[in-house]
């Protein structure tokens, strides 16, 4: 479509407004008007607002600005093109490749001109409002009519009054007579409901939360003393419920064994508790603690326990031989020992080196003692000593006092080292050996009742895989 010229310049733009009532007037923009000033023109000669004519104005800018940006694309697509042709091309395969791209440019610029000119055409047409025909204005008109007198015969109705009263049977009368209010009986409902919630509410307030600050009072404030016996008291409850909960959940023996599980010693305890006796006494009745004595479970060690045969055997020989060295003490004729009475090379050398700590406390009390006493020191006084000791003491001599001698001096020397440690390997290697032995009887019992043996190969199982 080209555009005509005039002395404002070329035609850039044509829009058609509906100025209302069926009428339509058409706004014609050149290159050098301006559109405000074209706005205010046709505002003032159709009688339009101030507000239609921005909008209008506001209209005109934002139609021109596509224009230009159009153009601007049209513009830079013919100036690379001259830019290409001014090029001269030695490769006759770049020139026919820029006049391939020449050849795109144009037919992609004639697209833009055919579409900004089908667009001009369509917006000629169109008046931004549909077209209704006469028949539907008159059915509009109409129901606006309709509704208008409508709305004027609704106040003369309301005025009106009526006479006439619907007949009621005695059964609905009778029951319109007796029923209650269904509304009041709904608020009662709602405040009994209310007043049982609340009182749930303080109750549970009461159980769980004794304690109720004061904020608001002015009172004294509580003492140090108070706070802390507040905060132990919530503390020993505290702990209380979670040794509670502990016991509650907490396995302390295996499901499948039997058996209490093993809790390892790991250096101290986190909780420091000072003792005020002191700590020798604190030690020595530490040291005379007897050990508890395990619990049964199927792998236990065997104790060695003795027997009362092998007990009252050991208490006669203990009687014989204290018999034995009381006689060689030296006793009156009414059966007491004195330090004053006893010959020293009448007693057994070894005898006398055991029992010198003995001799030397009756020197000191100067007090005879009868055979009882005298058996209470001595069982004092074997518990003081060491095995080897023990062993020369309650043995009969057969040999000469000198090899007696070197036996108590190599039993002081090793017995206590060498030989304990010796015991000690072969009383684990037999309860080892035991321990074994009631291994295999229980497989053994297990394996009693089992019916299916499975058929091994000679083959790995990693070949099969």
């Amino acid at each position: 479509m080209a555009s005509r010229r005039n002395d404002r310049g070329y035609e850039i733009l044509n829009i058609t407004v509906d100025i209302g009532g069926g009428k339509q007037d058409r706004i014609i923009v050149y290159d050098n008007d301006e559109p405000g000033i074209v706005a205010r023109d046709f505002a003032i000669k159709h009688n339009l607002s101030t507000k239609l004519e921005s909008a209008l104005t506001h209209n005109i800018y934002e139609l021109i600005r596509d224009i230009n940006k159009d153009q601007l694309l049209l513009s830079n697509s013919f100036s690379s093109k001259a830019d290409l042709s001014g090029n001269d091309f030695k490769n006759y395969g770049e020139k026919l490749y820029v006049k391939g791209l020449k050849h795109k440019e144009q037919v992609e610029a004639n697209k833009q001109l055919l579409k900004m000119q089908i667009e001009r055409e369509v917006a000629q047409k169109t008046s931004f409002k549909p077209v209704i025909n006469e028949n539907s204005r008159k059915i509009a008109k109409n129901a606006q009519t309709r509704s208008s007198a409508d709305m004027h015969h609704v106040p003369q109705i309301l005025e009106n009054e009526y006479t006439f009263t619907p007949k009621i049977n005695e059964k609905s009368t009778k029951l319109a007579g007796t029923s209650t209010n269904r509304v009041k009986e709904l608020y009662e409902e709602a405040k009994l409901k209310k007043q049982r919630i609340q009182s749930m509410y303080d109750h549970a307030k009461k159980t769980e939360f004794p304690f109720k600050p004061h904020v608001l009072t002015h009172g004294d404030p509580s003492t140090p003393s108070e706070v802390i016996d507040r905060l132990v008291n919530s503390k020993q409850n505290y702990d209380e419920y979670i040794q509670e909960l502990r016991k509650k959940y907490e396995v302390t023996r295996d499901p499948e064994t039997g058996q209490a599980f093993f809790y390892p010693n790991l250096g101290k305890s986190y909780k420091m508790q000072r003792t005020q006796e002191n700590v020798w006494d604190s030690l020595y009745k530490q040291q005379k603690k007897v050990p508890e004595a395990p619990e049964d479970y199927p792998y236990m060690p065997v104790n060695l326990e003795s027997k009362a045969r092998s007990d009252k055997i050991l208490l006669k020989i203990k009687i014989d031989r204290f018999s034995e060295v009381f006689q060689q003490l030296n006793p009156d004729v009414n059966g007491l020992i004195s330090f004053k009475n006893i010959g020293m090379n009448d007693v057994d050398p070894i005898i006398l080196k055991i029992i010198t700590p003995l001799l030397a406390e009756l020197e000191e009390l100067d007090q005879p003692l009868n055979f009882e006493e005298f058996v209470d020191s001595m069982e004092n006084l074997l518990k003081t000593l060491s095995q080897g000791e023990k062993d020369v003491f309650l043995t009969k001599p057969k040999r000469k006092g000198e090899d007696l001698e070197m036996i108590v001096k190599r039993t002081g020397s090793q017995c206590d080292f060498t030989n304990l440690y010796q015991r000690h390997v072969e009383q684990r290697n037999m309860t080892s050996a035991k321990l074994e032995i009631e291994r295999e009887k229980k497989k053994i019992l297990e394996l009693e009742g089992c019916t299916f043996h499975p058929q091994t190969t000679k083959y790995p199982n990693r070949l099969l895989k």
